[in-house]
C-alpha cells in the first residue's frame, strides 16, 4: 500500500484511489486512473484528483548544458496542472514533448471538464 498525498500535502486514506493508482496507465512520468492523476516525487506519491484540476498545460524550460568546447542549449517539457488559478503540479516529463501531449489529451478524455492550453494571467 502506497502514502499518497494530495495536492496541499495532505494524506489520502481513501481505498478507492490505492485501487485507481493500482490500474492506472502509465504516460511518461504520471500514471493516469479513470479517478486521478498520479505522480511519484522522490520517495512520495502524489494523487490529483480529477475535480480539483481546473487547467493543465504544457511548460518548455529551456536550458544549456556544458560541453567540453560550447554550451549546447536544449529544451525539456513539464506538465503543470492548475486549481483556483494555482499551480498545484509542476511534473518534468524531459526532453520529448509527445507523452506530456498524450498525457494531456488522456486527462481531457477521462475529465471533459478540464481546460488544456495556457492561460495568461491578467495583470492587475
Amino acid at each position: 500500500m502506497v502514502k499518497l498525498r494530495s495536492y496541499d500535502k495532505k494524506e489520502i486514506t481513501d481505498p478507492v484511489y490505492q485501487e485507481d493508482l493500482e490500474r492506472a496507465e502509465k504516460v511518461g512520468k504520471v500514471r493516469l486512473g479513470e479517478k486521478a492523476v498520479y505522480y511519484k516525487d522522490g520517495l512520495r506519491w502524489f494523487c490529483y484528483p480529477y475535480e480539483v484540476i481546473d487547467r493543465a498545460f504544457t511548460r518548455i524550460s529551456g536550458c544549456q548544458a556544458r560541453t567540453c568546447c560550447s554550451n549546447v542549449p536544449y529544451d525539456y517539457y513539464r506538465l503543470v496542472l492548475v486549481h483556483d488559478d494555482r499551480e498545484i503540479a509542476n511534473i518534468i516529463f524531459g526532453e520529448k514533448e509527445e507523452p506530456v501531449d498524450e498525457a494531456e489529451a488522456k486527462i481531457k478524455q477521462r475529465a471533459p471538464h478540464v481546460e488544456i492550453g495556457y492561460v495568461k494571467p491578467d495583470n492587475k
